[in-house]
């Protein structure tokens, strides 16, 4: 399959059961048949286990735009500084110029498979934002644009979130 999606209309204990199985099934396709081609990644990955790790290490090697949400506090791990520490490769596969947080304004909310998670979300998801060449681009234009009266504010470092 090249895309995996839940369907809305399903309870949040079956989005939940499906969401793993889909999660398992994109991981498993991709090891057997590699990445298929794409030009943008958008992904919201599993917060448990490692996956946060592996998906920004992901998106550090790949060759294409990514947007990922993630809880804001993985921007303080150490696995996040070594991928987008300042420095000469390998250790700066992104250099920290190109990428940027995008901060909702308003706290995401999810819903989780009944009996797993919290009540409401313990932590707050930022997305990471690397859109390739475009990336300086896109930020200043929204800076421009939108300024502080735009869904979200856009920082350049941790420092910022």
């Amino acid at each position: 399959r090249d895309c995996y999606h839940v369907r809305p209309a399903l309870s949040a204990r079956e989005r939940g059961r499906e969401g793993a199985v889909c999660c398992e099934g994109v991981g498993q396709a991709w090891r057997e048949a590699g990445v298929p081609a794409h030009d943008v990644l958008v992904t919201n990955p599993p917060f448990s286990g490692d996956h946060k790790e592996r998906c920004l290490h992901h998106c550090a090697r790949a060759e294409c735009a990514w947007l990922v949400l993630l809880p804001s506090y993985c921007a303080t791990k150490r696995y996040f500084q070594a991928i987008f520490r300042p420095g000469p490769a390998p250790h700066t596969p992104i250099p920290p110029s190109s990428f940027f947080f995008a901060v909702p304004k308003e706290r995401y909310e999810f819903a989780h498979p009944e009996g797993t998670g919290h009540g409401s979300s313990p932590f707050f998801s930022v997305w990471f934002v690397c859109l390739g060449p475009h990336t300086d681009a896109v930020f200043r234009w929204y800076k421009a644009n939108h300024g502080e009266r735009g869904g979200l504010r856009l920082a350049r470092t941790v420092e910022e979130l």
